[in-house]
């Protein structure tokens, strides 16, 4: 049975592995896909996708802005699940 200290020692190598720096990043979502997840991010987009794909960037610009402007935590309440 792990001690206390061993636990907090095996969190602290894990925290020392993990990067220090907040990130940005757009995505197809975390939940599992019916289908080829591989294969929807690199195929072509389709004629709808296509069309909302300047709207997309516009929003990707939008958080970027956010997160330079008003900072991680505001900007995660702002666009996390939009």
């Amino acid at each position: 049975r792990q001690t206390d200290r061993q636990t907090d020692r095996q969190t602290d190598r894990q925290t020392e592995r993990e990067p220090h720096y907040a990130r940005l990043r757009f995505g197809i979502g975390a939940e599992n896909k019916p289908f080829d997840q591989v294969r929807y991010v690199l195929d072509t987009w389709t004629s709808d996708e296509e069309q909302q794909l300047t709207e997309r960037i516009n929003r990707c610009g939008e958080a970027i802005e956010s997160f330079g402007l008003q900072g991680i935590q505001n900007t995660m309440n702002l666009f996390n699940g939009s």
